[in-house]
């Protein structure tokens, strides 16, 4: 039984090293709960896709503005993807933010 749980452990670590370097940079690795299989979101656009990006979307300029009176978060029922306290990111592709 230990056994398991130590190849488990392992298991989980190369996994989690694996989503941190297989994505380009500017995008991170998204498990599709669906599908059973990897997509890759821009981290400065949220667009998601299956096929490995080829381009780099470099951050927009940001201005400064004033912050807003209220925020609303957007809700986990409306996120497309989830993030774990392990780091990773799993959802369905393809969905947006509503």
């Amino acid at each position: 039984m230990i056994f398991l749980k130590i190849q488990k452990t392992e298991s989980q670590k190369e996994i989690q090293a694996f989503e941190e370097t297989a994505a380009p940079p500017g995008h991170s690795l998204l498990w599709d709960d669906t599908d059973k299989t990897y997509g890759y979101v821009n981290n400065y656009t949220g667009e998601v896709t299956f096929k490995y990006p080829t381009t780099v979307t470099k951050p927009k300029k940001i201005e400064k503005v004033e912050p807003a009176k209220t925020v609303t978060e957007p809700t986990s029922a409306s996120k497309p993807w989830k993030y774990s306290l392990d780091g990773s990111i799993s959802g369905t592709l393809g969905q947006s933010w509503k």
